[in-house]
């Protein structure tokens, strides 16, 4: 995410950054690639949907083994980040 701050700081244009946030393991690296881009404002979207539409989504798409998206499904990992909140 370095370079993402560093070129979002170089652009003479306002930027999009579209990543997620999981805010207790990034709410203070946010923050400071944030502060690092010299960012005069920010917008957060959040997208918040119930989780049996999210697992249906998840469950229905076909991505690379290397994401190890089984290895979640079977460990529940996603029913924890249904409880996840937006980093701001």
């Amino acid at each position: 995410m370095d370079t993402v701050w560093a070129l979002a700081k170089a652009s003479p244009v306002d930027v999009v950054i579209d990543s997620w946030w999981f805010k207790l393991r990034d709410l203070a690296f946010a923050r400071a690639g944030i502060e690092q881009a010299g960012a005069r404002r920010i917008v957060e979207i959040w997208c918040d949907v119930p989780a049996a539409t999210a697992r249906a989504h998840y469950t229905s798409r076909q991505r690379s083994a290397i994401y190890r998206d089984e290895r979640h499904l079977a460990e529940n990992l996603l029913d924890v980040g249904f409880a996840f909140q937006p980093p701001s």
